[in-house]
């Protein structure tokens, strides 16, 4: 039986910087992912936050707490900041080409959610830029990864990991690979809003092994999604000169956060476009790659005409409930999930709370997948493999279930994927946008238990193979996906407030009183309640009222 030290699921930043982590342990890493190896990243190029002009990072740590509306663990949030320039530093080390100002050093720039200038970045190719630099650490390294691997089932007893089953997509084969600790660090599950194919496989794997997910109610928004399309600009062009204005007017671009920017926006109404007339040109060639996307795709000229913009789903906030070395929780602070971490947007680390600061979510990323990579290192030392009958039993089951979604016979209106995909994100956007009440959230729990319904019957219309079945991949991804869209509708429910992204019309105001505290859903839908965590000794660090 194929066994590893510690298995990383995901192909994005806080995966690849997890396994590095754990490698310099020198520990057996495999990462596997269901795209092609090296296509992970997250598309996110606002940069990455750091308090490298400040005398500390007590401002960054309080301008998060405050983006986050207090949702935060604010221990976690200390630790998250104050790692941040080592993971600035780290990044420049290994081939990042920041962009820098006079002195030499990398520039900072003021972005929602600061107060000051505090994020750097690469223009519009960050993510990229990032993506590629961990690459190569990897293959420095000698990290193992593996792509175009479907995670099928987490194998697991007693609270404790034994291993993974798989789907081989180039070779067609059901797998089994043992494991002592298993970190997910793949994607949230914004595709529920966006059409895009990201289910938010790994908080459905974690979901199905017991763990509860938190926060889910919370999303990010950017307000410079481009309208009739899938494209998002970066936000780093409202620093350049670019000016968001619409029916509401023009709109600040040091707001509190980027979602915040999105409410005014979906407050004021349609027609809403960002202006490119005054940009700096000097620094057209960091935006040279988005200006050329949208004019190739899109057919739109930016420096001819005001861009069409409206608020978009861009990523999630929920996930995995972790502590600070990336463990997972179980429904409490004080019982882990032994072997079983997260990381990335899979996690819900505690450094966003109710909202997210431009450039925290690469910290995190970065930040968590470090931590979870070295726990999960120092936890193989002291383990031992475990459960090989119990993987053998799932690989079993796993390879009959495979074989009967190929063989079963479809009904004539059977519905197809992308089918089901629209459905749920016509679904979301109405009910689970940035206007919500319960009459909406509970149309929303009815109209969202017929789609899985439905989703459960779906058409595969290729049968003849395991081998490269996308198809088979994408109706299992979308169920996924429809099944934590059922969690977080549960999540809104219960949260009878507006805080952060989570806006209630029929709750208008923030509640610290009732719920300080992040929500959980089960598997079987039932909500609960997790205290949040101070400091270290208990006390706050930012205090709510602040």
């Amino acid at each position: 039986m194929e066994a590893w030290g510690v298995i990383v699921i995901g192909g994005g930043h806080a995966a690849l910087r997890s396994a590095i982590a754990a490698k310099e342990a020198n520990t057996a890493v495999l990462v596997v992912s269901v795209e092609g190896s090296g296509n992970g990243s997250t598309g996110d190029s606002t940069g990455l936050a750091s308090s490298i002009s400040e005398t500390s990072s007590r401002d960054h740590r309080n301008d998060t707490i405050r983006c986050g509306e207090f949702l935060c663990d604010q221990d976690i949030v200390s630790s998250r900041t104050a790692s941040a320039s080592n993971h600035l530093a780290e990044l420049e080390r290994w081939g990042v080409n920041f962009r820098r100002n006079p002195e030499g050093i990398p520039q900072t720039i003021t972005l929602p959610g600061h107060r000051m200038a505090r994020v750097s970045g690469c223009g519009d190719t960050t993510d990229a830029e990032v993506q590629q630099a961990l690459i190569e650490q990897c293959m420095k390294s000698g990290v193992s990864r593996r792509g175009d691997t479907l995670v099928l089932r987490i194998v697991s007893s007693g609270n404790t990991i034994h291993g993974i089953t798989t789907l081989d997509l180039s070779s067609g084969e059901v797998n089994v690979i043992q494991c002592k600790a298993l970190i997910i660090a793949d994607d949230g599950f914004e595709g529920a809003w966006t059409s895009i194919s990201s289910g938010g496989r790994g908080m459905h794997l974690a979901l199905q092994s017991g763990i509860s997910l938190r926060d889910l109610e919370f999303q990010s928004w950017t307000p410079l999604g481009i309208s009739d399309s899938e494209v998002s600009l970066p936000l780093g062009l409202l620093t350049e000169g670019a000016i968001l204005a619409g029916p509401g007017g023009e709109i600040d671009p040091e707001s509190p956060s980027p979602s915040v920017m999105a409410a005014e926006m979906a407050a004021g109404g349609e027609g809403w476009s960002l202006d490119l007339n005054n940009f700096d040109h000097s620094a057209a060639a960091w935006y040279s790659a988005t200006f050329a996307h949208t004019n190739s795709r899109l057919g739109l000229d930016a420096g001819s005409e005001p861009l069409p913009v409206e608020p978009r789903v861009i990523g999630t906030l929920g996930g995995i409930p972790v502590d600070i070395d990336g463990r997972a929780m179980i429904g409490n602070w004080q019982m882990v999930f032994a072997g079983l971490y997260a990381a990335g947007d899979a996690a819900c680390s505690g450094l966003h709370g109710a909202g997210v600061a431009a450039g925290n979510h690469l910290l995190d990323a970065l930040s968590g997948g470090a931590a979870a990579g070295i726990h999960a290192s120092s936890y193989v030392e002291v383990s031992k493999f475990s459960g090989s009958d119990k993987l053998l039993h799932q690989l079993s089951e796993d390879e009959s279930t495979l074989s009967s979604m190929l063989t079963a016979e479809s009904k004539d209106d059977a519905p197809r994927v992308g089918e089901i995909r629209a459905a749920l994100s016509k679904i979301m956007a109405k009910h689970m946008g940035l206007n919500r009440s319960e009459t909406s959230l509970n149309t929303a729990v009815e109209k969202l238990s017929e789609l899985a319904g439905r989703a459960a019957g779906m058409r595969l219309d290729y049968s003849d193979s395991l081998l490269m079945n996308q198809n088979l991949v994408e109706n299992i991804r979308v169920r996924s996906m429809v099944t934590i869209a059922q969690a977080a509708v549960t999540a809104a429910l219960q949260r009878q407030e507006s805080r952060g992204t989570h806006r209630r019309e029929d709750f208008a105001n923030r509640d610290d009183e009732t719920f300080l505290k992040h929500s959980l859903v089960g598997a079987d839908g039932t909500p609960d309640w997790l205290p949040l965590r101070k400091s270290i000794r208990g006390s706050w660090l930012l205090a709510p009222d602040a």
